[in-house]
């Protein structure tokens, strides 16, 4: 499984990966290997999907040395047919960006899922269309038998393997504002394009869901207005209005 975690002391994000380390003597082993990401350098990653790309596996019979290495990472144009669409249900997509827009509130708890690479697929195209401000609040983990926490408090988003005793976040309903069903359209097509543009916005978005939400409603309303082409004063007013609201 990922997990992803914040160091905030020392300004790292970190995106690690686990496996079972049967070959080892003691039974319960495991490897990790752990990406280290300056929090300044979250906003541009094209694709966070990408990083599982770098992981490999540890063994005995092998050199740890290139584990402590830096990794120069180079990013790359996508067109539509680049795109790959996501396979997670489009509410667990939908509760994950909410929840992590909102890092901070009550955490997520879902069952674990059989296959866990389409869950991180998931849970990495969230990760594309938020700024680093509000990624360096969020913490996950795709494989885990009991609840977790990390400095005293749970995980942003987790999928469990064991009975939670309580509610599991995909029992509830959930309800999709335009803004929101803009960025969850990017997300299940696998728009990596779309999240670039509203990482672009970082300065101006923050934190703040508020932000979020102002800079995506303009973006999606002239969009729509381009492809429209209706060119009326109203239009105008409604784009300027929402500028001024924000």
């Amino acid at each position: 499984y990922e997990a992803l975690s914040d160091h905030v002391k020392q300004n790292y994000y970190v995106i690690a990966k686990t496996w079972y380390a049967d070959e080892m003597k003691r039974p319960g082993c495991v490897w990790t290997h752990s990406l280290l990401i300056p929090f300044d350098a979250l906003n541009y990653i094209d694709d966070f999907k990408r990083l599982t790309e770098l992981f490999k596996r540890p063994s005995l019979d092998g050199s740890l040395d290139e584990y402590s290495s830096t990794i120069e990472y180079e990013n790359k144009n996508y067109s539509a047919d680049d795109y790959m669409p996501v396979s997670v249900d489009r509410k667990i997509e939908a509760i994950v960006l909410q929840a992590f827009i909102n890092a901070g509130n009550d955490p997520l708890v879902f069952e674990a899922q059989k296959d866990n690479e389409l869950v991180e697929d998931g849970l990495l195209s969230v990760m594309n269309t938020l700024p680093w401000q509000m990624l360096q609040k969020i913490s996950w983990c795709t494989g885990t038998a009991y609840i977790r926490k990390m400095n005293g408090n749970p995980l942003t988003c987790q999928f469990v393997s064991r009975n939670t005793n309580g509610p599991l976040s995909s029992e509830g309903s959930v309800t999709e504002e335009l803004w929101q069903t803009y960025v969850l359209d990017a997300i299940m097509r696998g728009d990596v394009n779309q999240g670039q543009l509203i990482r672009m916005f970082a300065d101006d978005i923050g934190a703040s869901e508020k932000n979020f939400a102002t800079i995506v409603s303009v973006l999606y309303t002239l969009e729509d207005y381009f492809k429209s082409g209706d060119d009326s004063e109203k239009r105008f007013k409604e784009v300027l209005g929402i500028i001024g609201n924000g």
